[in-house]
């Protein structure tokens, strides 16, 4: 069966990127437009977390 990458699951680690660089606006207090800047966050690390899954080559799996 060959390794390939799965795009949900690459979306689901681009939210939870987004979110965690989301906390980080929260404490250090850089949310210059409001609650739109973590959103926005959230949805371009989750689209690039789902483009990465479907562009990338899958990982190489060691021969035994």
């Amino acid at each position: 069966m060959p390794v390939r990458r799965h795009p949900f699951l690459g979306a689901f680690g681009g939210i939870l990127v987004g979110l965690g660089i989301g906390l980080l606006f929260v404490m250090f207090e850089f949310t210059p437009a409001d609650a739109w800047t973590i959103i926005a966050s959230i949805a371009f690390f989750g689209i690039m977390g789902f483009v990465y899954a479907l562009l990338m080559p899958p990982p190489s799996v060691p021969r035994s």
